[in-house]
C-alpha cells in the first residue's frame, strides 16, 4: 500500500474511534441527566405525601376545634392541588422535558427534506 493510502485509512480509523467515543460520552450523559430526573421526581412525591399529611392533620385539628369552616378552606384547595399531582403524575412541564419528547441527539438527528431533495 501506498503511504497515502496508509495515511487516509489511519484518518479514517481515528474518526470512527472518536465518533465512538463522543457516542458514548453523550449516551452516558444522557443516562446521569435521567437518573437526576428520577431523583428529583421521587423527592418531590415524598413531599408530596408529606405535604398531604400535613394538611389533612391540620384540616383534623381545626375540625376536633371547633372551626368547621376554616378546616374546610384549607382541606378544599390543599386536597385538591396535591391528589391532582398524584393523579397526574407531574406538573406540566414544556414536551422538551419530558423524557424521549426532547431534540434527538445529533447522531440520531435525520436531514432535513430539502436537503434531502
Amino acid at each position: 500500500m501506498s503511504p497515502a493510502r496508509e495515511s487516509s485509512t489511519d484518518l479514517a480509523l481515528l474518526k470512527l474511534e472518536h465518533t465512538k467515543a463522543l457516542d458514548k460520552m453523550e449516551q452516558e450523559r444522557a443516562d446521569r441527566e435521567l437518573d437526576e430526573r428520577l431523583k428529583l421526581a421521587r423527592r418531590g412525591q415524598y413531599l408530596g405525601f408529606a405535604s398531604l399529611v400535613l394538611i389533612l392533620g391540620t384540616v383534623v385539628l381545626l375540625a376536633m376545634t371547633g372551626h368547621d369552616v376554616v378546616a374546610g378552606c384549607v382541606a378544599v384547595p390543599g386536597v385538591m392541588a396535591i391528589v391532582g399531582v398524584f393523579v397526574t403524575g407531574q406538573m406540566r412541564m414544556p414536551a422538551s422535558l419530558l423524557p424521549g419528547r426532547g431534540k434527538k441527539p445529533a447522531a440520531v438527528q435525520t436531514a432535513p427534506e430539502s436537503a434531502t431533495n
